[in-house]
């Protein structure tokens, strides 16, 4: 890639540099030399090459510099190539839950819809045969159109989800062949401290900082390099024939040190010094706030984690108690002493607390896949080692089983 190549081209100035020049032509001499041998206008067709090898042995630590500079760098490009392909798979694995929970709420609301829509259907038959009540017949009808409404909603954040997920995957999802997957515990740290600790040794955006930072105070050497004179070793041959107004064939050969030591540029070195240490400040400042602001990402994905498994946890134990309740109202529906009203109330409740429980279950999943994209350990490894569940497994904890119209509803 690029940054490999940087590398070579920084690692060339420790190479050997060989030229070739070569010329031929007409030329017509008049000089002071040839006047005085008494030839004038001399013309010859002269031809001359010139073959040199250099070989720089000090440049002020400049090559060292650069390649340093440029090995930074490559760094730099590959934790961006690695923080690049881990926001994919984060995107890939958030569009893939979202989509598992909009097809979940939009069961289960669809059983809710349904529950509803059969109640209010009996309790119309109590009126038409004179035995039942009719507010009780309004009521159903309000909430049947709440319901409805919230049918709607769930099956746009469906419809949603199911647009970004083919804008990542390329492809519209296989609805009934998709299944929900947990984040192990093993492959999340012990507490958010540990977390912090492991965060500044494996998040690449902070490697890519990093890197960054020791690239610029490389270039500061380089920049430097300049003060210093510069040593090679030049071989070179020569030919000439009729060249210069000398007539017959010439042959130079010389090996020998050059030193090459500017002692004044106009002050550019001081000021490629100055801009080379300013940029590094720049750097390392840049740097600390990629730390802060990297650390500030884990600790909220860390607290909406936390969060989501605690509401998950209080929501399972409202489900519990909601499907007690509405047993009871049931029991008491059948010996007479509820009315119908009262268990329809009584299982909305319950579809509520199992929605709330399901969107609280995969928050806490996108969360956890967060705070290992922030650690720098989401990779396709870990969504390979990732634990699947139980088609409509996350429902099941509801006491919730599937119905024949494709919905929810509660196990009797």
């Amino acid at each position: 890639d690029a940054s490999h190549q940087n590398i070579r081209r920084e690692k060339s100035g420790f190479l050997p540099q060989a030229s070739i020049t070569a010329g031929a032509g007409y030329e017509h001499t008049d000089s002071l030399a040839t006047r005085a041998l008494g030839l004038e206008n001399q013309q010859f067709f002269a031809t001359n090459a010139t073959v040199e090898v250099r070989q720089n042995l000090f440049s002020g630590f400049s090559r060292f510099a650069g390649t340093a500079s440029a090995k930074a760098l490559k760094r730099a490009s590959e934790n961006t190539l690695a923080a690049v392909r881990q926001n994919v798979i984060l995107e890939g694995v958030t569009a893939y839950l979202n989509v598992l929970r909009n097809r979940e709420l939009v069961r289960l609301n669809a059983g809710n819809e349904r529950a509803i829509r059969e109640q209010l259907e009996l309790e119309d038959e109590r009126v038409t045969r004179g035995s039942g009540i009719s507010v009780d017949v309004l009521l159903a009808k309000s909430r049947l159109q709440i319901a409805k409404e919230q049918s709607i909603a769930f099956e746009g954040a469906l419809k949603d989800s199911i647009s970004t997920y083919i804008q990542v995957f390329g492809h519209p999802p296989t609805l009934e062949s998709m299944v929900p997957m947990q984040v192990p515990p093993s492959m999340l740290p012990e507490s958010k401290e540990a977390a912090a600790e492991k965060l500044q040794a494996e998040n690449p955006v902070i490697k890519i900082a990093s890197a960054q930072a020791d690239s610029a105070m490389h270039e500061i050497d380089r920049a430097q390099s300049t003060y210093y004179p510069s040593v090679d070793v030049v071989g070179s041959a020569n030919i000439e024939n009729n060249f210069a107004g000398v007539e017959d064939v010439r042959h130079d050969y010389a090996v020998k040190l050059e030193l090459t030591w500017q002692l004044f540029d106009g002050f550019l070195t001081p000021a490629n010094s100055a801009e080379a240490n300013a940029r590094y400040k720049e750097a390392i400042q840049s740097g600390r706030d990629v730390s802060r602001k990297t650390t500030e990402l884990m600790e909220l994905s860390w607290h909406e984690m936390e969060v989501a498994k605690e509401r998950a946890e209080l929501l399972r134990n409202a489900m519990n108690i909601a499907g007690e309740v509405f047993q009871s109202r049931i029991e008491l529906r059948e010996a007479g002493k509820e009315t119908a009203i009262n268990v329809l109330d009584a299982e909305n409740e319950l579809f509520s607390a199992c929605i709330n429980f399901v969107n609280a279950f995969f928050d806490s999943q996108v969360a956890a896949f967060r705070v290992l994209n922030t650690l720098g350990r989401l990779d396709t490894r870990a969504v390979a080692q990732s634990t699947p569940v139980d088609n409509s497994a996350v429902v099941a904890q509801c006491g919730f089983t599937p119905s024949e119209g494709g919905g929810y509803q509660p196990a009797q």
